[in-house]
């Protein structure tokens, strides 16, 4: 499952990686929730480390697609695990207020804020682990120079 394709322009090479730079209109056009994401209203370009499978040079115009598994990957963990680990405290708070011997509100409430701390702590170890494997990574797969080569 892959996002359509989006364009950028290469910006910087170092290494076998090149820096593309794209126009967020063109990015986000493919987005289910441009209209309603902060990203999609940014006019600021977007920059992404891409893997220079093409041999591009700086200024190629380059075509590359972001695989659909890695955006929703990435999604889940950073949308929805902080909400699930959040609700997960609170209810474990409740269970366990009684065996604390502390008020129902305020063990809720701490082991609401622990499982939210908790989720970011997860996505810092997570992140860096799952979401670099290749395939959540961006791929190109089309290039062009400025001048038509």
């Amino acid at each position: 499952m892959e996002i359509e394709r989006e364009c950028g322009r290469v910006t910087e090479i170092k290494g076998d990686m090149a820096l593309v730079e794209t126009d967020p209109a063109s990015f986000c056009m493919s987005c289910a929730s441009k209209n309603s994401c902060p990203t999609g209203s940014n006019p600021r370009t977007k920059k992404l480390w891409i893997e220079n499978t093409l041999q591009a040079r700086e200024g190629d115009n380059v075509y590359f697609c972001v695989p659909g598994g890695g955006v929703i990957a990435s999604s889940f963990l950073i949308y929805m695990l902080p909400l699930v680990l959040l609700f997960a405290g609170i209810i474990f708070g409740v269970m366990i207020h009684t065996k604390l011997g502390v008020d129902v509100e305020a063990s809720s409430g701490i082991f609401g804020i622990m499982g939210f701390g908790l989720s970011f702590l997860i996505i810092r170890l997570v992140s860096d682990r799952v979401l670099n494997k290749q395939k959540f990574k961006p791929k190109m797969l089309e290039r062009s120079s400025p001048g038509g080569n």
